[in-house]
């Protein structure tokens, strides 16, 4: 069966997957390392390298190789999610905070909305615990918020990075200010309940919903809304 896989794989991932079958099922690591020079000679981006330092690693406990596969993923285009994944990579894979850093520095420069900003924090402050500098970065991606969503996503991060209710409501009021169509009242209505258990501020956003009802599914999403906040 895993012969008739091997004549069927098409990409990196299908070899990646491949050699840790032949190491599972069948303890063979010759096969196995077959398949994933396969999937080197088929890896296109960054995340190819990046999984393939981690298969490398995993299978065969070679850090030459897991290094260079790494170095390889960084010579490839990234955007600054990427960087960031990266800057794990080295922090777990090797305990190289040098690089890590070197890597986050480079995600920073790339970044450029406020999903990029948010994602620095939470990257940043898991690997360094550097906590004045992640709240720089939840700082700039307020300053990149555009709509609602951006901010009600900010609410949760302040509370999941921080702790920090106060700054969590303030980003969850801003959001209400931006807010255009009946479901985006909806869905703050829940961050009022499971963020604060704010039955009250979830009964006033249900009811500005129900002012900016569209359709049948406005109709819908509201009617669940009710139920479950009842």
């Amino acid at each position: 069966m895993l012969e008739e896989a091997e004549a069927r794989a098409k990409d990196s991932g299908d070899y990646r997957r491949l050699a840790g079958d032949w190491v599972k099922l069948f303890n063979d690591h010759e096969k196995a390392r077959e398949m994933l020079e396969e999937a080197k000679a088929k890896a296109k981006d960054s995340g190819d390298y990046r999984h393939l330092a981690e298969n490398w690693l995993i299978l065969f406990n070679d850090h030459e190789n897991v290094r260079r596969f790494l170095e390889e993923a960084e010579a490839r285009e990234m955007d600054s999610i990427e960087y960031g994944d990266l800057a794990e990579d080295w922090i777990n894979l090797f305990n190289d905070r040098k690089k890590a850093k070197e890597m986050m520095e480079v995600a920073k420069a790339r970044a450029k909305d406020s999903g990029d900003y948010r994602r620095l924090a939470g990257t940043w402050l898991i690997l360094f615990n550097d906590h004045e500098k992640a709240k720089t970065f939840l700082g700039g991606a307020e300053v990149r918020a555009k709509d609602s969503g951006d901010y009600r996503v900010l609410a949760k991060a302040w509370l999941e990075y921080f702790n920090d209710y106060e700054k969590a409501k303030e980003m969850l009021e801003e959001a209400e200010k931006r807010i255009i169509k009946s479901f985006e009242y909806i869905d703050l209505a829940e961050d009022w309940i499971k963020l604060f258990n704010d039955h009250e501020k979830a009964r006033e956003m249900l009811k500005e919903a129900e002012k900016r009802v569209i359709d049948s599914s406005d109709y819908r999403f509201l009617a669940k809304a009710w139920l479950e906040l009842d």
